[in-house]
């Protein structure tokens, strides 16, 4: 995993455990079913309700689940490659080691999740809602997060690198060693929360304008 700058093992994700072959999905994925040791692809038929769906050791592929709302979901030891997940729900989901690589992302609900051991990689996030969402060892990389919600998100042993924040609002997050390297800052909502968040040094200066701005200082001209 590429980044900007340097990065301590602490908040690198263990990656998930798959079996050395696949078993090919159910034709439909129904609530509460249960799958283990499959290969999911663009096929899979998605019924109106998706509630308590549990999914283990398992990948899946060009999956649209956009605009889908997946109550109590659970997932463990999944990748999703170029899976479509916009404007989805899932709210409360329970997701330890899964990848998201080159998915979509944007506007998904991610609120109040728990998430153990989860990269992003090569996605889209805007408006991403990651609103008081637990995490450890959360890596997001090279990946658009404009105007992304972390509010009161408690981000711990995580990395947000090389990757697009223009906008992100991170009031009341923890943030204690939070690896932001290389990821664009501007116009981030609440800067102050990100104490104890580490940032290189080319970071400091628009990093020290937004909190001169977040303090309420000015700088401006002197007149005499």
């Amino acid at each position: 995993m590429a980044s900007g700058g340097a990065k301590s093992a602490t908040s690198l994700p263990h990656s998930p455990s798959l079996p050395a072959q696949l078993d090919p999905a159910p034709e439909e994925l129904t609530a509460r079913d249960h799958w283990e040791c499959v290969h999911v692809d663009g096929s899979v038929v998605l019924t109106d309700s998706l509630a308590d769906v549990t999914v283990r050791e398992s990948t899946w592929e060009g999956v649209d689940l956009s605009g889908r709302r997946l109550t109590g979901f659970r997932a463990m030891d999944v990748v999703f490659s170029r899976c479509d997940f916009s404007g989805a729900d899932l709210d409360g989901a329970q997701l330890t080691r899964v990848v998201f690589s080159g998915c979509r992302l944007t506007g998904t609900t991610l609120s109040g999740t728990q998430l153990e051991d989860v990269l992003v990689e090569d996605s889209t996030a805007d408006f991403v809602n990651f609103r008081a969402a637990h995490t450890e060892r959360l890596s997001i990389e090279r990946t658009s997060l404009c105007e992304a919600d972390f509010y009161e998100a408690k981000l711990t042993r995580s990395a947000i690198l090389d990757s697009d924040l223009t906008g992100a609002n991170f009031t009341k997050v923890s943030a204690m060693g939070l690896e932001l390297f290389g990821s664009t800052l501007e116009d981030v909502h609440d800067a102050g929360a990100l104490a104890g968040a580490h940032i290189s040094g080319d970071q400091a200066i628009p990093m020290g304008a937004l909190l001169l701005a977040s303090l309420g200082i000015a700088v401006v001209e002197r007149s005499r």
